[in-house]
């Protein structure tokens, strides 16, 4: 456990423990996770300060610590933005998605869908919100043609008895950004209305806490044109609402601030890529009457009195070793991946003057995208200072540093007095040389600033935004405003994303779908080697020599590198924000459902859903990549709608710990043997599939087994399963693990099913597929 970790559970800031009429809920987030499931910066190869294995382990001692009273909350932003986000969704998709199966593991117990979440079209995030063991709220997201919400808009979660009701929504600028690939899809409505009218339900049913889930900045303008769309960032309007909510995790602007308050709505916010935790602590008591006397029983409700907010940074943290061996293949995977070579290249390409001057290596993602549509000029940011081309080979990772983002290739036609319009508004990302310390705006993102190749121009600093384009030249003579030109551009930049709203509407001349991080690849591995005449040709510059200095200076002297710099866009920027322990008396615990189910699980001597859903439950409490559940051991059928504990105990012969073994691929089938000696399966597994021959000898059925991305269990390899206690190394002891040491797992089979359930979508579907194969 980190320091920071061992100071927040010591400090004397926080209570740990109320009297009978007060409660205690501790909110802990994360948002714009961004792919980083794994503590690996993939571009530079090598262990980073950040990742959702890092947050695990923050979670889990605030869980000992809180028992019973952690919410833990994602506000979106998760399957994008880093080459792990990219590699599952374009290279090997797999079941369930490895960022959420991350956030699985983890026990994550709500979350909200971000702007990027869209960004491989909605296919892809309707896959890998699929695989959530957690329900996932938006207000705002609707299906089309039906006009459905595509999530509940609301959920409710009982905490320390307190009834905490949680909504959400995203920014409604994903229908510019994404808009071809939501079209007559997914329709993202405007979001105060609809989280007002999220807000009013969970208070009409009573909810004690209530929180919004905003994958949107506090009050930023807004990077598009806002007609007929809605603001970008709007966070801070909640607290005009007429039933505010007490809370508000606020994403997408990649800000942090511990907790801001307005008209007493507390706000927090973490650091993107999984770089910290937000933690809010509620305190709340029970209402009373006006002389102070108790109205009614322990079904009164609860007033918020007080919340504190605070940020835990992750730096200092060590990764959960389990959660980590969970996502190992696919770390290692992605590795594997971007580490492959492409080409090779004599020179060195760096962008980390990019934005000072012409390059080599902008010039190439031009050339790249100029040759491609046939376009007359083309249009890129230098997304990534830090990125660079060489000396020796030139790897995928190298092309996801220049390029990290999802954008597809467009042209279109385009006007000469549009096309300095265009340019002027790039040249905004400057301040006016002469006025201040500062060269650039940083009010501006970088991605905002663009690059044209295809025409000749100067960049005069010493003029006003709005004038300072000069000598703008294609083929030698001054480009007139009705000129037309062919213009090849980003899908975020045609759509007028980052406020170009000059681009919005223009026609389209060229649009194949084309990933452009893709095409770069393409053309790197058909270029080998890559040589900088073939691509290189200087454009443009800045003016006064002093202000061009001053530009390059503010990028750092040569070598100056920031390995994390920048690689997931900031999609607006937003200005920074700035009692004793008691103990707990036993009282009533009321019946409560603890989860809904769409139909009723019933036993059966073959493979049933009902096994298939206590194996999930044990594989994601145990943090395991594997589970197994006997057959024998579930005595009890649990019926369809409100589910209380009772009834899932009920389903077990015996309530009995869960265990940890960490054995071989080849013990793994030997007790898959055992399991399918009869001929019909005695089990229940999770985290694989196995495809057996029941006609052939005992010992030797099992044909194969694997992963569900496809990929076989290997006999040398070491592996976690998790199990009950009594297969482990009791009564109900399969032979294979008699080896193996048993590490307790903290819960129970009971306690893993109770905390599995819940995170689920509401009411729960079983899973339907079954994972033994008879190949007869």
């Amino acid at each position: 456990m980190g320091p920071l970790v061992c100071g927040l559970l010591t400090s004397g800031s926080i209570y740990s423990a109320t009297a009978q009429d007060t409660a205690h809920v501790v909110v802990v987030a994360t948002t714009d996770v961004h792919g980083r499931a794994y503590h690996w910066d993939y571009l530079n190869d090598r262990e980073a300060p950040l990742g959702l294995t890092r947050v695990a382990t923050v979670v889990d001692s605030l869980r000992a610590r809180y028992m019973g009273q952690v919410i833990l909350i994602d506000a979106g932003d998760l399957i994008q933005g880093n080459p792990f986000a990219a590699y599952f969704a374009t290279e090997r998709a797999i079941d369930p998605h490895p960022v959420v199966d991350a956030l699985n593991a983890v026990g994550y117990d709500v979350a909200t869908p971000g702007n990027h979440e869209f960004d491989f079209g909605v296919a892809t995030f309707q896959r890998a919100m699929s695989g959530a063991a957690f329900p996932i709220v938006s207000a705002n997201l609707y299906r089309l043609p039906r006009d459905t919400l595509v999530f509940p808009p609301y959920v409710t979660l009982h905490r320390d008895g307190v009834q905490v009701g949680l909504t959400g929504f995203t920014t409604p600028g994903v229908m510019v950004w994404n808009g071809q690939k939501l079209a007559d899809r997914v329709l993202v409505r405007r979001p105060l209305p609809m989280v007002d009218r999220a807000l009013r339900g969970l208070e009409a049913e009573g909810a004690d806490l209530r929180i919004v889930i905003a994958h949107s900045g506090m009050s930023a303008p807004a990077s598009y044109d806002t007609t007929g769309v809605g603001l970008e960032n709007e966070a801070a309007r909640l607290a005009e609402l007429p039933v505010p909510p007490h809370l508000v995790i606020v994403g997408h602007t990649h800000r942090h601030f511990a907790d801001s308050v307005i008209n007493g709505v507390h706000f927090v916010q973490p650091t993107q890529w999984a770089r910290s935790v937000a933690v809010a602590h509620v305190w709340l008591v029970r209402e009373r009457g006006p002389t102070g006397s108790v109205q009614g029983a322990d079904n009164r409700p609860f007033r918020v009195v007080r919340i504190e907010g605070e940020e835990i940074s992750l730096a200092g943290v060590s990764p959960h070793p389990l959660v980590a061996q969970r996502l190992e293949r696919a770390h290692q995977s992605v590795r594997l991946w971007v580490l492959t070579p492409l080409a090779r290249i004599s020179g060195f390409w760096s962008a980390q003057y990019a934005r000072a001057s012409d390059s080599p290596i902008i010039d190439f993602v031009n050339e790249v995208q100029r040759r491609t549509t046939g376009a007359d000029l083309s249009a890129t940011a230098a997304f990534n200072t830090t990125a660079r081309f060489g000396p020796g080979a030139v790897r995928l990772s190298d092309v996801a540093a220049i390029y990290p983002y999802e954008n597809t290739l467009r042209a279109i036609r385009i006007d000469g007095a549009a096309l300095k319009e265009y340019l002027e508004q790039a040249a905004a990302y400057f301040r006016t040389f002469g006025q201040g310390d500062q060269i650039v705006n940083d009010s501006i993102p970088g991605y905002n600033f663009d690059i044209v190749s295809g025409v000749d121009y100067v960049i005069d600093l010493a003029q006003p935004v709005g004038s300072r384009i000069r000598q703008l030249v294609s083929g030698g003579r001054l480009v007139q405003p009705t000129d037309s030109f062919t213009l090849a551009l980003n899908s975020y930049r045609q759509e007028g994303g980052g406020g170009f709203d000059m681009l919005r509407g223009l026609p389209v001349v060229y649009d194949h779908e084309e990933n452009i991080r893709d095409l770069l690849a393409d053309w790197i591995r058909r270029a080998d080697p890559l040589v900088t005449e073939d691509y290189f040709t200087p454009s443009w510059r800045i003016v006064p020599a002093a202000a061009a200095e001053a530009v390059r200076n503010a990028f750092g002297p040569p070598e100056a590198v920031t390995p994390q710099a920048a690689l997931v866009p900031v999609d607006s920027v937003t200005p920074a924000f700035a009692g004793p322990d008691t103990a707990r008396p036993e009282r009533p615990t009321p019946v409560v459902p603890v989860a809904h189910l769409k139909l009723p699980l019933k036993r059966s001597d073959k493979e049933h859903a009902l096994g298939r859903l206590i194996a999930d439950g044990y594989r994601n409490g145990a943090r395991t990549q594997f589970a197994l559940v006997l057959n024998q051991t579930i005595q009890g059928d649990v019926p369809a709608g409100p589910v209380a504990r009772s009834d899932l105990a009920a389903a077990f012969g015996e309530v009995e710990p869960l265990v940890r073994l960490a054995v071989t691929g080849q013990v793994v089938f030997e007790a898959l043997e055992l399991v399918v000696a009869s001929g019909t399966p005695i089990a229940h597994v999770a985290g694989l599939e196995v495809w057996y021959d029941p006609a052939r000898t005992v010992g030797r059925r099992v044909r194969r087994v694997q992963f569900p991305d496809g990929q076989e269990v290997r006999q040398r390899e070491s592996y976690t399963i998790a199990l009950a206690a009594s297969v482990a190394g009791g009564a109900d002891a399969l032979a294979a693990f008699a080896g193996a040491q048993p590490e307790a797992a903290g819960l129970t089979n009971l306690e893993a099913l109770l905390s599995y359930l819940p995170r689920l979508r509401q009411p729960v579907e079983a899973p339907e597929s079954v994972r033994f194969h008879s190949v007869r």
